[in-house]
């Protein structure tokens, strides 16, 4: 248990590092191929913002997911990283090509059943929250 305090730490200097270093890259990318987003009548920008910047937060977590893969007994992490990998693919193509709302929120639904209907999504009870209290 000890080796967490200074895994802790290490992971997350090391996902900032990640980040860090990624997105200047896929920004130059961005701006190479004209993958901006262009404000329009749905935005809430007034310049041109650059897209794809998921991209490094997506490597980044899988990273970690990998990394703590070893204290992961009950392999919660693959889920995660299965879950996030839909989420990750709807947003790389509505960053590329505008996805329709119901892609999203079936993308969406897809990646939280994934989680809940594991087996590894187990609670007793709510404490009272929406009314749900441990019978």
């Amino acid at each position: 248990m000890s080796k967490i305090y200074i895994v802790t730490p290490l992971l997350l200097i090391g996902a900032f590092l990640v980040t860090f270093i990624i997105i200047p890259k896929i920004a130059w990318i961005v701006k190479k191929l004209e993958l901006s987003d262009k404000p329009d009548a749905r935005s809430s920008h007034k310049n041109t913002t650059p897209t794809m910047a998921g991209i490094s937060f997506f490597i980044t977590l899988i990273l970690v997911l990998v990394f703590i893969k070893s204290w992961d007994t009950e392999l919660i992490a693959l889920n995660f990283i299965a879950a996030l990998t839909i989420i990750f693919v709807i947003g790389f193509k509505d960053d590329l090509v505008l996805s329709s709302p119901r892609a999203k929120i079936l993308a969406q639904l897809t990646a939280i059943l994934l989680i809940f209907f594991s087996g590894l999504f187990n609670t007793i009870g709510l404490d009272g929250f929406l009314g749900f209290y441990q019978t």
